[in-house]
Parts: structure tokens; sequence; C-alpha cells
């Protein structure tokens, strides 16, 4: 096969084998068991995500991508559904509270900011923690409080965060 036909080959493959297709994929097999046996299972993990993360997705698509319909690997993943992103509502305040900061180191509008926020929104997943009785002093940081209880009440396997407090 000579180079353009593999280019041709791999952008018809690329069309056909889309992230965001894989969903889809998954309705398909709980509608017809009969094809269960054809696919191995499909790996699904359940993370809350931390502002943090969130803040940075911002501002990669604001800033940073290229092309408009250039997706980065987390838009990937929770695409697909391999990634099941959950988040506390307080992300909701936090995002709010620094999206002008965001604007503005990315020189972008306020708009903007909020805009591409609605779209990652769209595939987080909010959950409302059952306050403690007690708060745990270990925990240094008290915005990290309801990440933690959100974690330990949906059983959720991690928090995606570059907070190095979480360790």
């Amino acid at each position: 096969m000579n180079e353009s036909a593999e280019q041709s080959a791999g952008w018809k493959l690329d069309a056909f084998l889309r992230s965001d297709l894989l969903p889809h994929l998954l309705g398909l097999i709980q509608a017809f068991p009969s094809l269960r046996p054809l696919f191995p299972q499909i790996l699904q993990v359940r993370v809350v995500i931390d502002a943090n993360i969130v803040q940075g997705e911002l501002r990669w698509r604001l800033k940073s991508r290229k092309r408009k319909d250039a997706r980065s690997a987390l838009q990937e993943v929770l695409a697909c559904g391999i990634l099941v992103a959950y988040a506390p509502h307080f992300l909701e305040e936090e995002i709010i509270e620094h999206a002008p900061r965001i604007a503005a180191e990315t020189r972008r509008t306020l708009e903007e900011v909020l805009l591409e926020w609605e779209d990652l929104r769209a595939h987080i997943f909010f959950y409302t923690a059952q306050a403690k009785a007690e708060i745990d002093v270990s925990r240094a940081d008290p915005d990290d409080v309801p990440y933690i209880d959100t974690m330990e009440q949906i059983a959720s396997q991690a928090i995606y965060t570059r907070d190095r407090d979480f360790v």
C-alpha cells in the first residue's frame, strides 16, 4: 500500500472509530445481549474531578488549542465513557469564581470561558455529598473536603487532581 492509500485508510478508520461512538456501541451491546461475546469487557473508571484539572482544561481549550475541533485527552476519555467524572457542586462555584482570571490569562472574554465551561460541565455528574458531622482536621485545605466526601460517598476509585494535598 502506498503512503497516500495508507493515509486515506487511516482517515477512514479514524472517522469510523471515533471515541464518542463507544457509548452508542455500549448501548447496542446492552440492547442485543447476543453481541456481548464479541466484545471484551469495556473499562470504566469513576473519578471525582478536581477544580485544578477543569481549570487546566479550560486554559488549554481557550489558549493552546490550535483547531476548534481538536480534543484533549480528557475530552476523549469523557466522550467515549471510559472516564466517568463526578464532582461536588462546589466545583461550579470554584470555576465561576476563577473564570475572570482564566479569561484574563487566556486573553479571552468571560463569555468564551463560560461557554467552554458549559461544554465541559455537560460531561460531569454533580453530586451533593452529605456533610459529615465531624470534619477531619488532617485535611489541610477546607476546599478539598467536598471532593473527598464525594469520593467516599460515591465509591469512586480516585480524585483526578494535580493538588499535592490529596496525596
